[in-house]
């Protein structure tokens, strides 16, 4: 069960900073995921046999710690971006 001081310090940690109702919510909440995650770990992989087998479980192959990133440049990102850009901002319509 996750304490109210393990969420301050995720809080802490994500910049956030959080009111005693919203810690409270927060800490319910995350519990509840970790429980849920928790729970899904007891899952077998056995149950899992059928699915993979029928293909609707894909393959995912992990990339190797080596492997390198292909290197995209900046402008090429920037090139594609359906906002206008100016150097390196991308121009935002103003909202009324």
């Amino acid at each position: 069960m996750l304490t109210q001081e393990q969420v301050k310090h995720l809080a802490t940690l994500a910049r956030l900073k959080l009111s005693p109702a919203e810690l409270e919510t927060y800490t319910r909440n995350l519990d509840g995921i970790v429980a849920y995650v928790d729970l899904i770990k007891e899952i077998p992989e056995s149950a899992f046999a059928g699915l993979k087998a029928e293909g609707l479980v894909p393959e995912m192959p992990l990339r190797q710690a080596g492997d390198a990133r292909p290197e995209v440049a900046s402008k090429d990102l920037l090139a594609c971006s359906p906002k206008r850009v100016i150097g390196t901002e991308i121009v935002v319509a103003a909202v009324k």
